[in-house]
């Protein structure tokens, strides 16, 4: 079993990575009229609505991990109960199913695992690795 764990400093630093870009990305748009000029008003609004539920569900996992009641959360995000709900379940069902979509890929009929399946799940861990998630293998217990 494949055990995930968080390296805080690499994961530190792509945040950070990911801010710097984001800000640029963000400073371009509001300046540029040529590149403003390139995006659709649903793109936009898409965008922003992107932005908008990930900084949201970041924010209000943070609440909840720091041990902040539901009405201290709805206090600080202006959201209801139900999206609060909401994050939190979608927080833990990917922290659930985070666990079994990392197993090593299984040998087929032949005895050998595939080439595509082998690079797929090597590119997987390299991606997990670039975030800040460590993957080791758990020993049986």
């Amino acid at each position: 079993m494949l055990n995930p764990k968080i390296e805080l400093q690499i994961a530190a630093q792509q945040t950070e990575n990911l801010s710097k870009q984001l800000q640029a990305e963000s400073c371009l748009l509001s300046t540029s009229k040529t590149i403003q000029n390139a995006y659709s008003p649903a793109a936009w609004i898409r965008h922003f609505m992107i932005q908008r539920s990930v900084i949201r569900g970041m924010a209000i996992n943070r609440m909840v991990a720091a041990g902040k009641t539901m009405a201290e959360i709805q206090a600080e995000t202006n959201c209801t109960t139900s999206e609060i709900a909401a994050y939190k379940a979608w927080n833990t069902m990917y922290a659930k199913s985070f666990g079994l979509s990392i197993q090593p890929p299984k040998p087929g009929k032949n005895g050998k695992v595939s080439k595509k399946r082998q690079t797929k799940y090597e590119a997987d861990m390299a991606f997990l690795k670039s975030c800040g998630i460590q993957v080791e293998e758990e020993e049986a217990v």
